[in-house]
């Protein structure tokens, strides 16, 4: 037989001619039938011994497959199924398919439907990919002779039992597994549980059994009601994967109705119990509506022989639910709601009303504000200071109004003029006029206005003034009334921070002002390491182009000197450390924002002048307190920022061999100082080594300085020190005193030695050592969790964090001359500590953001910190802000060679991220900055910023900066943001109607 039926010596041969798709010509010796064939012949032909042999290859491939198939024995009726579709595919032919002897080439028209699919080609003519681990193409495992694993299972997830603390680990295929949650699969916070194996779900029985007996048992542990709650979202998240439940918004529902549930019958047995009522609170907030929330406010508020910090506790919230109510929020009506606060807690609280008000004095403040009531800020302001400070000190009143320059309206009309002359669309000429009257026009008028907002009269805040007669509760209320005014804690540490919270109450919708964020730049101007350039100019731009009129970066506008008047004159009605404090706190604010000015400023003579008017300011500060070494630090501190090194250095010097040689405060906190100073500026030179130790050991010895330091004298000043230190810790852990706000903000004795041992051992011992120094603190300063309210715990807390966050600067400044793999896997621990321990604390924040660089969002969801509901805003803003410094360098000439692209996206995923967080979608910053970068640097921008716009104004209806930064970004929307204000009650400068008409 020939190799090619159709070119065979045999007589039987095929024709092909033109004609009906059913008609075949069959040629048999010299016998020609022609005949039309039905679907039944051509099946019949194709059995025959006779029937045609098709000529083409794939037909015959296919043909010899499908008789292969057919031999073997189908165990499915499926495969059947598709065996009789590929016979009838197969029969279906024409005489198009047949060719003529003759043609040695021909078109091949035949359909083939397996080419109309992947799933039916023809191997090896369908390719082969390995899908593995996302990679395309890439084969996921190296070793051929090794066993491939399995893909990634449910079931292979290590399982915390919450109620006894017992680890349960299903079987394993491997060490590390990791799994994708699908869309309904609800994320539960630190505790890594996916669920899926129905063994689990006996056991879950099993532990709800054992919570409900033990609770009926015990109906007095609060602490098992609360694990008893956080239980209910294992239970739930273990329905949801298993599909027990319709969707993601239903088992929210389901879960939270179990836990008030559970919280309501535990309410019963603790009914003055602060955790059980703050968690009913925050579930309730976030499942009922927001009229049933005000209801059983309501009712909270009005139960008799509630507990008085609850009562106020339970005021606040419901001051809250108001004002951040789109439907109900407005200026008159928060300001009732608090008002009636105020009148009830005074009732109630009687002569122990003091802190409330104060805490409610400031809340209040911080709304007037964010509305843009400027006017009416400072009346309240003024009339707390007259009858609180004013009228209990020998300086008595003071006219801060004479103190500022009133700028002339026919200047001002001049420079409206201008804008809008200048034929900008409407909502530019209404956003400039109403940023040139906010930086001008923010006191009250004391004559006849044009505009009636600015004329604010004395009993309209009649029911909110106070005598506050505790001097700890009048310092507290003077640090909040300087806050008020955009001044922020320097240094920012985490325990000053939560003693001025008030009750330990946060307020998410406290920071909405950039200056927040002074911190952070003080922290870098102040580190042991060189100041990098580079960054603080990137953040003194974000600063600057965030920051809202009236402000004080320029450091020489009529707000500047508004509020260095104020600062003075406070300071002047106390004495002591709190004198001290406020001095301390102005002087710094006054080197950071002459640092600002000098990076930013391209006259050199004009940054002579500021420099010579700030060194003038603090040398008259001086000749007040000639013998206060905290003022003479801080003034060394800024000539040698601004004078040169040697010059600070002097005159610290001075002042340390004035003193008498013992251990008191001034004489440890000066050789800190110096010793700091020293290193700064030449660290671990032979030189600085030699002179800071011979510093260190002057102070053990109570010695004048000694340059000669032998083994002998070193051994002994170390022995001294740890002696000390040991004494040191033991007064910390028997402290029986409560702590006040004076001791957060001024230098630590305890403090200072424990740092300046951590320094010798440093400098002349190996790192080993400081190590196992450190290891030693932070064991004597451990607090247990139920023990934080107590006096000794709040001590050594604050010990803790000071002392934390310099072996954090050491770490960092060592890391510079020891580039070891063993340094930064040190700092990663230390850093990942102290951000979860001390999250206010700005220099440790800003330090762990530092260090995250480019990979701030993948970190930022390691932090333990994160998944907790009370989230810091400063460490969320440090995220923001470093982020956007990287977004900087791509727009800037000078920085644009360190542009990394992805910083964009980067960038939006931390703002979505945060901005999505329970505790800081209050945080009108936080938003203001999402809507700036989507508006300038995302496609379909306008969409997209008006969407994050309406959740943002959904969140702080009050909030005139968020309608600012509408109407510029969104310009569609700027007669509906108008409209809204005008509702809202919030301050406006200028109508767009009015300025129509001009």
């Amino acid at each position: 037989m020939a190799l090619f039926p159709a070119y065979s010596d045999n007589s039987e041969s095929v024709l092909q001619i033109d004609g009906d798709l059913n008609t075949k010509i069959v040629a048999k010796s010299s016998i020609v039938e022609t005949h039309v064939l039905d679907s039944s012949d051509e099946a019949e032909l194709l059995k025959s011994d006779n029937s045609v042999e098709l000529i083409s290859d794939d037909h015959k491939t296919s043909k010899r497959k499908t008789e292969k198939h057919k031999k073997k024995k189908k165990s499915k009726n499926k495969d059947k199924d598709k065996d009789k579709l590929k016979e009838k595919l197969e029969k279906k032919l024409d005489d198009k398919y047949l060719r003529n002897s003759t043609e040695d080439f021909y078109i091949d028209k035949r359909i083939d439907y397996g080419n109309l699919r992947v799933s039916t080609l023809y191997n090896p003519a369908r390719p082969q990919y390995d899908r593995k681990k996302k990679l395309l193409g890439i084969c996921a495992y190296s070793n051929p002779k090794k066993r491939k694993r399995g893909a990634d299972r449910y079931y292979n997830t290590k399982i915390i039992d919450q109620s006894q603390n017992i680890d349960k680990t299903q079987p394993k295929s491997s060490k590390k597994r990791s799994h994708k949650q699908n869309e309904d699969f609800i994320e539960i916070e630190d505790s890594g549980i996916s669920w899926g194996d129905e063994r689990i779900d006996k056991d879950l029985v099993e532990k709800t059994t054992n919570f409900n007996k033990y609770l009926n048992d015990n109906p007095y542990d609060v602490d098992m009601w609360l694990q008893f709650v956080k239980f209910q979202e294992d239970r739930l998240a273990f329905d949801v994967f298993n599909h027990r439940v319709a969707s993601k918004a239903t088992a929210k529902n389901l879960c939270c109705s179990k836990q008030l549930s559970i919280l309501d019958a535990a309410l019963k047995h603790n009914f003055n119990s602060m955790e059980l009522l703050c968690k009913k609170v925050k579930l309730s907030e976030q499942s009922m509506a927001n009229d049933q929330y005000l209801s059983m406010l309501k009712q909270l508020i009005g139960t008799p022989d509630l507990q008085l910090g609850l009562l106020n506790r339970a005021w606040l919230w419901y001051v809250d639910a108001v004002q951040c109510s789109m439907a109900l929020s407005s200026v008159s009506s928060v300001k009732e709601i608090y008002a009636a606060a105020l009148k009830a807690l005074t009732k109630a609280m009687k002569e122990k009303y003091a802190v409330s008000h104060v805490d409610i004095t400031y809340r209040l403040g911080l709304f007037l504000r964010q509305a843009g009531l400027w006017e009416q800020l400072w009346m309240l302001i003024k009339m707390n200071i007259e009858i609180n400070l004013a009228a209990t000190n020998t300086e008595g009143s003071c006219n801060f109004e004479s103190l500022v320059t009133q700028v002339n309206d026919k200047d001002l009309i001049d420079e409206e003029n201008k804008i809008i002359s200048s034929g900008l669309p409407m909502h530019e000429i209404w956003s400039r006029i109403e940023l040139l009257r906010s930086k001008l026009q923010w006191l009250p008028s004391t004559i006849e206005s044009d505009d009636p907002q600015r004329i604010v009269f004395s009993t309209d805040f009649a029911d909110f003034i106070k005598p506050v007669s505790q001097k700890a509760n009048m310092f507290a209320m003077t640090v909040n009334i300087l806050r008020l005014l955009k001044i922020p804690l320097l240094p920012a540490t985490h325990e000053t921070t939560v003693c001025m919270k008030g009750n330990g109450y946060l307020i998410e919708w406290e920071n909405d002002n950039i200056e927040t964020c002074l911190p952070f730049l003080y922290t870098i101007i102040s580190s042991l390491e060189r100041i990098d350039t580079l960054k603080l100019k990137i953040l003194t731009n974000i600063v600057k182009d965030f920051a809202e009129e009236p402000n004080y970066l320029s450091a020489t506008n009529q707000y500047f000197k508004f509020i260095n008047n104020i600062m003075m004159q406070c300071s002047r009605w106390f004495d002591g450390d709190e004198q001290t404090a406020i001095l301390l706190w102005w002087i710094r604010l006054l080197r950071t924002l002459l640092t600002m000015i000098s990076l930013d400023s391209s006259d050199v003579t004009e940054m002579q002048k500021i420099i010579a008017n700030f060194r003038k300011f603090i040398k008259d500060v001086l000749k007040l307190h000639r013998d206060n070494v905290c003022i003479y630090k801080e003034f060394s501190i800024f000539e040698a920022h601004f004078s040169g090194f040697e010059k600070g250095l002097v005159i610290v010097e001075a002042c340390l061999l004035a003193l008498p040689h013992n251990r008191s405060l001034s004489r440890v906190h000066l050789c800190r100082s110096i010793v700091e100073m020293i290193l700064e500026k030449n660290f671990r030179t032979d030189e600085s080594i030699s002179k800071a130790t011979s510093i260190l050991v002057a102070l053990s010895s109570d010695e004048a300085i000694n340059q000669q330091v032998n083994e002998s004298s070193l051994n002994v000043a170390l022995g001294k020190y740890m002696e000390y230190t040991d004494t040191s810790l033991w007064e910390v852990s028997n402290f029986d005193r409560e702590i006040l706000l004076t001791e957060y903000m001024m230098p630590d004795m305890k403090s200072d030695w424990i740092c300046c041992h951590g320094w010798l051992i440093y400098l002349t011992q190996p790192f080993q050592s400081l190590k196992q120094f450190y290891n030693k603190i932070m064991i004597a300063t451990h607090v247990e969790k139920l023990d934080r309210n107590s006096l000794d715990a709040k001590r050594k807390t604050q010990l803790r964090e000071n002392f934390l966050q310099w072996y954090i600067s050491i770490i960092r400044s060592d890391i510079r001359v020891h580039s070891e793999i063993a340094r930064d896997k040190l700092i990663q621990k230390v850093l990942q500590q102290g951000i979860e321990e001390f999250p206010f604390n700005g220099a440790i924040v800003w330090y762990y953001v530092d260090w995250c660089g480019s990979n701030s969002i993948g970190r930022l969801h390691s932090v333990k910190l994160f998944k907790e509901d009370d989230l810091s805003q400063m460490f969320a803003l440090a995220f923001v802000v470093e982020n956007f410094s990287q977004l900087y360098m791509k727009y800037d000439p000078s920085y644009v060679d360190l542009w990394q692209p992805g910083h964009g996206n980067r960038l939006l995923n931390v703002l979505q991220t945060i901005s999505s967080h329970s505790g800081l979608r209050k945080c009108a910053l936080i938003w203001r900055m999402l809507i700036e970068f989507v508006s300038c640097h995302t496609q379909e921008s306008a969409a997209i910023a008006k969407k994050f716009l309406y959740q943002a104004l959904d969140e702080c209806p009050w909030n005139k900066g968020l309608y600012r930064t509408g109407c510029i970004r969104i310009p569609s929307e700027f007669s509906e943001l108008v409209d809204i204000m005008v509702e809202k009650q919030i301050r406006l400068h200028a109508m767009p109607e009015e300025l129509q008409l001009l």
